[in-house]
């Protein structure tokens, strides 16, 4: 059962579901959830990105959920091992997770939101900014603390 077809396309897929999910909650891109579906079911790929079904476009979208995927991948070989956590390990996974990303929203000492360069593996320096992702929801599962201070 462990090597059956079956079970692979299976973790293929939920790879695939994972990295563009994360997208999504991160407000990277909005992607509709017909293309969605499309997407986890016959691969990453720019094609099956229609226009109009998503808000940026799909050469900027399938470089970045590639980058998720790829960290999927990544933390599965890391959970194997049962290494233990870094901050250097975590600096990675940034590293990889935002290849693809040149900035980042971010508040001002006013309140106003900037779009400031995204620093590629370094702990961010502004806070966290509360979106209400769906009525129902809204993104507060980390306090404004800097994430060092988090790690033993």
């Amino acid at each position: 059962m462990r090597n059956s077809q079956a079970l692979k396309q299976f973790n293929e897929r939920l790879r695939r579901e994972w990295a563009i999910e994360t997208g999504i909650i991160e407000n990277l891109y909005s992607i509709d959830r017909g293309t969605t579906q499309l997407l986890i079911e016959k691969g990453i790929r720019e094609e099956l990105i229609a226009h109009g079904s998503s808000d940026k476009p799909a050469e900027q979208i399938v470089p970045i959920i590639r980058d998720q995927e790829e960290v999927v991948e990544g933390l599965f070989d890391f959970i194997s091992q049962k290494r233990a956590l870094s901050t250097s390990y975590l600096k990675q996974l940034h590293q990889a997770l935002t290849r693809h990303q040149l900035i980042v929203e971010a508040k001002d000492s006013l309140g106003q939101l900037i779009e400031i360069p995204l620093l590629h593996g370094e702990w961010k320096s502004f806070p966290t900014i509360q979106q209400n992702l769906t009525k129902a929801f809204t993104n507060s599962a980390r306090p404004n603390r800097p994430l060092q201070k988090w790690i033993a």
